[in-house]
């Protein structure tokens, strides 16, 4: 499944038969699949279940860094911070967002690295620093487009533009918008 955290999010909830059923799960055939449960209860609990969410995002990535996995970790810190975020949380959604966008990186990733940019713009963004939010998007926009995400690349302008003219920067947003209607 896709999980892209923009201005505006599909989740699909978990019934609580459905989460309890993943908190029962008690022997995991690797390390691997373990911390991927975990990150799975963090993702779909940030929705209904914050403390749960917290405590399994955090397990995960324990785990995921005493594994030595670089996109195992990447990924626990991914679905980790969507509670921090629901939460208000926004420094710490902001700090995992950043650990998750680094080893993408250094693994060459490039999507998933735009992906955690357009978090911690979103962050920049609930924490009122707009500019910031805007260069976070800005760096993420290229690398949508290269991939041949026009979709994602025309969302991300018109977040820049809308935010633009939130801050009365109307002539500034204009090549934005238009981007976005492109």
């Amino acid at each position: 499944m896709k999980r892209l955290l923009l201005l505006f999010v599909l989740i699909p909830v978990f019934s609580q038969a459905q989460l309890d059923s993943l908190l029962q799960v008690k022997a995991f055939g690797s390390v691997k699949e373990e911390v991927l449960t975990y990150c799975d209860i963090a993702y779909y609990a940030h929705v209904q279940d914050i403390p749960t969410a917290i405590e399994y995002g955090e397990k995960a990535i324990e785990l995921a860094n005493t594994s030595g996995t670089d996109s195992l970790l990447a990924v626990a810190f991914r679905d980790a911070s969507f509670a921090r975020m629901t939460n208000g949380e926004y420094e710490v959604y902001l700090e995992y967002s950043n650990h998750s966008r680094k080893l993408w990186k250094q693994l060459n990733m490039p999507i998933p690295e735009a992906k955690a940019l357009t978090n911690m713009a979103l962050a920049h963004q609930e924490l009122g620093e707009l500019d910031v939010a805007m260069d976070y998007y800005a760096q993420a926009i290229p690398i949508f487009q290269e991939a041949g995400d026009a979709y994602t690349g025309a969302i991300l302008n018109n977040n820049v533009g809308n935010l633009l003219g939130t801050a009365d920067r109307f002539e500034e947003s204009i090549p934005y918008l238009t981007k976005a209607s492109e």
